[in-house]
């Protein structure tokens, strides 16, 4: 199902370039397509339930209240609960990356491809797409493989920002923290353990319980946060983490700041010091964890941005690999390894190997004014439009918008 990609090819949804979407001082930024999703609640809207009570695929259970009257119906299928309200409201909620492992476990990675899987068969079994899921609650994060036991690094996590750990237990037994704040929940646990896995696994990530802020940015529904940059939740996901206070367990024993490894010292010290003192001794640690510990903290991030790449598939010049034109999208050959945009070199290619394409392009950004000139004068022509095109965007480049390319930036097809 095409989830606002612009065409199928092979099987696969070729999009607008995933790279190129933002600039700070003169670099490009890189825009991602994904960041992997476990647990999601949504309303889901524009579905009368009767649509749902009478689908065949569906088998609902009544839930009664009082003994007998009617509050509920649901349907569960692999960690995946649909409930219709007696009032016509209807939801949707669990693990879509249970789901993607028929509802037995979510300690693997959980791709991009999976995703779309679960999305299309939610659609041809329940008959709900993502335009008819609207967001409530979202769990997100990465499963890594830590440079140390799993079960250390949770065991130094005292602090974010005034939110003490909550020390907790999960239903299987795993080695669990969690950081509680009014709209979300840090959550930080052993994945390895708590599924028996050979290879060790830490998994850390963001419960959203409230989405409202996203909702304000235009998020509201699944095919809203598809079609968006998640940039914004694997940064944000990392610089919560690095807000955590954390002390190191690799560092080298020192009695002066034995201390720091208490919550009870943070606590009392937090109440009773500025704002300034405080901060000043949480500057401390992290020097050193930096300089006295292995920095496990900062290890664990690069990690999350390892696996951010990993997972989306791409370099900063790159789409699935491929290196590609950030105007056209698409694939460059032949040309400087520098290059990030279709040129002549690439061009003279396009003209030999695939024709077809070539005339696309210069359909596209050949003036009439060039059409009868020889091969040479168009691939200039054409390239010094290409570069024009992509510095009138750079330009036009307003610091409040996630994408610049949204309208004209595409594969051409």
């Amino acid at each position: 199902m095409n989830y606002g990609r612009d065409k199928k090819i092979g099987g696969r949804y070729i999009q607008p370039p995933i790279c190129a979407n933002n600039m700070t001082d003169n670099h490009v930024v890189q825009r991602y397509d994904f960041i992997p999703i476990d647990y999601v609640c949504c309303e889901v809207i524009g579905i009368d339930k009767e649509c749902l009570l009478e689908n065949r695929n569906l088998t609902f259970t009544p839930i009664l209240k009082n003994g007998d009257l009617l509050h509920s119906y649901y349907h569960m299928d692999r960690n995946l609960k649909i409930k219709i309200y007696e009032s016509g409201r209807i939801t949707l909620e669990g693990s879509l990356h249970k789901y993607a492992n028929s509802g037995l476990h979510n300690y693997n990675d959980f791709t991009f491809d999976e995703f779309d899987r679960v999305l299309n068969e939610i659609n041809t079994r329940f008959g709900i797409t993502p335009e008819n899921m609207r967001i409530t609650c979202m769990e997100y994060g990465f499963n890594v493989q830590p440079p140390i036991d799993p079960d250390l690094i949770i065991d130094h996590l005292l602090k974010h920002k005034d939110a003490n750990v909550e020390i907790q237990l999960s239903s299987d037994r795993a080695k669990y923290r969690q950081f509680r704040h009014c709209d979300y929940i840090i959550k930080v646990y052993n994945k390895g353990k708590q599924y028996q896995c050979k290879n060790q696994i830490l998994r850390i990530e963001i419960k959203q319980t409230r989405w409202d802020k996203n909702r304000k940015k235009g998020i509201v529904t699944m095919k809203d946060f598809i079609q968006s940059d998640k940039l914004q939740f694997i940064e944000d996901l990392i610089q919560k983490w690095e807000e955590i206070l954390f002390y190191d367990p690799t560092m080298s024993e020192n009695k002066k700041f034995i201390c720091y490894r208490d919550i009870i010292f943070w606590n009392e010290l937090r109440n009773n010091v500025s704002r300034k003192t405080y901060c000043k001794h949480v500057n401390r640690l992290k020097e050193l964890n930096r300089t006295q510990g292995n920095n496990i903290q900062k290890n664990i991030t690069d990690i999350l941005r390892k696996k951010a790449h990993q997972l989306n598939r791409v370099t900063n010049n790159t789409f699935h690999g491929i290196k590609v034109c950030k105007v056209t999208g698409i694939e460059i050959k032949n040309q400087r390894e520098n290059s990030f945009l279709l040129s002549h070199g690439g061009l003279k290619y396009l003209i030999n190997e695939d024709p077809e394409q070539y005339t696309k392009v210069e359909q596209r950004y050949l003036s009439s004014k060039w059409i009868n000139e020889d091969i040479q004068t168009k691939i200039k022509e054409i390239a010094h439009n290409i570069r024009s095109h992509y510095t009138r965007k750079m330009k036009q480049y307003n610091v409040n918008q996630l994408t610049i390319f949204t309208n004209t930036n595409h594969v051409i097809g």
